[in-house]
């Protein structure tokens, strides 16, 4: 059941319209192995254990309880996520990765949006193929109100949110915040590296660089507004 699908490749996270102007996690720019797919239905070797159907049902549901309103857009997109899959293939095989990626780093992901003509306001969410999230984003504009919290406040709002999305803080490490104050609320940029889990694309260098999983959250005044999983690809690969 892939209901009404369009596989695309998935960009990588944006610098937020409204938030900290901040550099996403970069992926090492690489050339896709396999060629990219335009259809109605998902490449065999990526179809999702779950549905379009099923995948916009639970998108819906993730986005109604974050406050979401609008008309949800019917033309789920599953989006292929090109470093991500190259380097995860070439490191473990095709078969392995797969597994991993119902897992720990999807390979692919669905994706919803909230269509809100009129508004500057946006909602998204990203599903891997077994209906996890994965990806979350709600963008604002810079002078919509909010409030002031400090460092300490903001990141136990961020570490409840990932809580509910599969992440206990024990599981990750922090590598970074970054705060910018707006003229009616602080924002907060909060990055963690999941503890534990790395990939080395060659495993017969033992010099060769370790990707690893990390986690990005955006606390907009006492709001989550963007949630990011990414894996970052050593350099040399």
């Amino acid at each position: 059941d892939t209901g009404q699908t369009e596989t695309v490749e998935e960009p990588e996270p944006r610098a937020r319209r409204g938030s900290i102007a901040f550099g996403a996690i970069a992926l090492a720019a690489v050339v896709a192995s396999l060629a990219l797919h335009n259809s109605h239905s998902p490449p065999e070797a990526d179809l999702p254990t779950v549905g379009a159907r099923e995948a916009s049902a639970l998108g819906q549901q993730f986005l109604t309880a974050r406050g979401a309103t609008g008309i949800f857009s019917d033309n789920m997109r599953f989006e292929r996520r090109g470093p991500t899959r190259t380097f995860m293939v070439s490191a473990l095989g095709l078969d392995s990765a797969r597994v991993v990626g119902q897992r720990e780093v999807p390979l692919a992901t669905w994706h919803l949006k909230l269509l809100q003509p009129g508004r500057e306001e946006e909602w998204s969410v990203r599903l891997d193929g077994t209906g996890r999230v994965v990806g979350f984003e709600h963008v604002v504009p810079d002078d919509e109100p909010g409030v002031h919290l400090g460092e300490a406040d903001a990141r136990a709002i961020a570490d409840s949110f990932l809580m509910t999305v599969g992440w206990p803080p024990d599981t990750l490490a922090s590598v970074g915040e970054k705060t910018q104050r707006q003229a009616s609320r602080t924002d907060h940029r909060f990055d963690w590296e999941v503890v534990g889990i790395g990939y080395r694309w060659n495993p017969d260098d033992t010099a060769a660089g370790v990707a690893r999983i990390q986690i990005g959250v955006d606390v907009e005044g006492d709001q989550v507004a963007s949630f990011h999983t990414t894996l970052d690809v050593p350099d040399d690969f």
